[in-house]
C-alpha cells in the first residue's frame, strides 16, 4: 500500500467529441482509493474550434479531486507539458481519452511502482491488440519508428509509440522534455531509459477505440516529425560528444 502519496491521473483531450466521460467510468477507483491518500484527475482539454468547452462532474467523492484544465496551444505534448507543470508529488498515471488502453489494470501496475522498485512503466502495445485496434498503416509506422528508435539510441524498446505510462512523479526533474507534437511519447520514453533507475515495459491488451472518438493522430505527417525528431536528437547527441 502507498503511504501519504497522491496518484495523479493526466489525460490529453482533444475536442469536445472524445468520449472522456465513459473513459473516466472505466477508471478502477475503488481499488485505486485502497492504495492512495488521494487521486487528482486533470483533463488538459484543447478546444478543436473556438467556442468549445469542456465540463465534466465529479461524481465519485471529495477524495477525487476530476478537473478540467484548458489549453488553447495545441499539441499532443504540449497538454502533457501543461498537466505536469502542477504536479509536485505522488505518481503520475497517463492514458488516452479514446478507450483504447487497458485503465481496468491500473491498479496492478501501479504496485510494480511501489512494491518492484520500477520507476517509469510504459504500457506496450503491440505484442497484444484486438485486430481493428490498429490500421495497417498505423501498426507498420509503430513498428518502424520502434526499430528506429532502437537503432538510434540503443534501446529496447517493443513499443516507443505507447501513450500510456505510470512512473514516479520524481522524475520529472530528471528530464528533459521539450516537445510539443507526438513526438513528445517517445521523447519521455527515451529520458526514462537514460535517467531513470529501473525502466520497465509492460504488454497491455489494445482494444478499438471508442464510437464517436476522433483521431488527433495524423499519420503522415505526425510520423514524419517523430522521424524528424529521432533523426534530430541523434545529430545533436553526437556532436555533444566530440
Amino acid at each position: 500500500m502507498v503511504d501519504k502519496q497522491q496518484l495523479n491521473i493526466v489525460i490529453p483531450v482533444y475536442g469536445k467529441n472524445e468520449p472522456i466521460k465513459e473513459v473516466l467510468q472505466q477508471i478502477p477507483f475503488k481499488e485505486l482509493k485502497s492504495r492512495f491518500n488521494g487521486i487528482n484527475i486533470q483533463v488538459v482539454y484543447t478546444p478543436r474550434e473556438d467556442g468549445e468547452k469542456l465540463t465534466i462532474e465529479n461524481n465519485e467523492s471529495e477524495y477525487i479531486n476530476m478537473y478540467v484544465r484548458e489549453e488553447r496551444r495545441r499539441g499532443y505534448g504540449q497538454a502533457y507539458q501543461t498537466g505536469f507543470s502542477s504536479i509536485k508529488e505522488g505518481i503520475i498515471a497517463t492514458f488516452d481519452a479514446d478507450g483504447t488502453y487497458p485503465i481496468d489494470m491500473l491498479p496492478e501496475y501501479i504496485d510494480k511502482i511501489t512494491s518492484d522498485g520500477i520507476d517509469f512503466i510504459s504500457v506496450e502495445r503491440l505484442s497484444r491488440y484486438e485486430e481493428e485496434a490498429f490500421s495497417k498503416k498505423n501498426l507498420f509506422g509503430n513498428k518502424f519508428l520502434t526499430k528506429m528508435t532502437n537503432v538510434l539510441f540503443r534501446t529496447k524498446f517493443k513499443d516507443s509509440q505507447s501513450g500510456m505510462w505510470i512512473f514516479k512523479s520524481s522524475l520529472l526533474d530528471k528530464f528533459d522534455l521539450n516537445c510539443k507534437g507526438m513526438e513528445f511519447s517517445t521523447e519521455i520514453k527515451i529520458e526514462a531509459w537514460k535517467k531513470s533507475n529501473k525502466f520497465h515495459e509492460i504488454p497491455g491488451i489494445y482494444t478499438k477505440r471508442i464510437d464517436g472518438s476522433v483521431p488527433a493522430l495524423n499519420p503522415w505527417k505526425d510520423g514524419f516529425r517523430i522521424l524528424r525528431y529521432l533523426l534530430k536528437r541523434r545529430i545533436i547527441t553526437l556532436f555533444r560528444r566530440k
